[in-house]
């Protein structure tokens, strides 16, 4: 369970994210769940050099879920690198 109890979740359906971009408070878990056809992973998408990546799945398949607990206020992109185009989706944690 997430520190502060809280969780979101996000759909993966038609190799895309819903909802595409999510607020937060720190502290809060948000859960995956790949309810596509295709497997999928979810990574952040570091958007300077100075970051770091702090997360990225292994393959998710249908039914699959992956967490990451947001600790730290900020702008965090995230996608699925293995679908070409650059679609990014967002999770904003104030």
């Amino acid at each position: 369970m997430a520190p502060n109890g809280i969780v979101k979740n996000v759909i993966i359906r038609q190799r895309a994210f819903d909802p595409d971009i999510i607020t937060i408070s720190p502290g809060t878990t948000v859960v995956w769940t790949n309810e596509d056809t295709m497997s999928h992973r979810v990574a952040h998408l570091p958007e300077l050099p100075s970051e770091r990546e702090l997360f990225y799945s292994e393959a998710l398949f249908t039914g699959d879920t992956f967490r990451y607990t947001f600790r730290t206020a900020g702008r965090y992109s995230y996608g699925d690198p293995q679908i070409a185009g650059g679609r990014k989706s967002v999770v904003i944690v104030e």
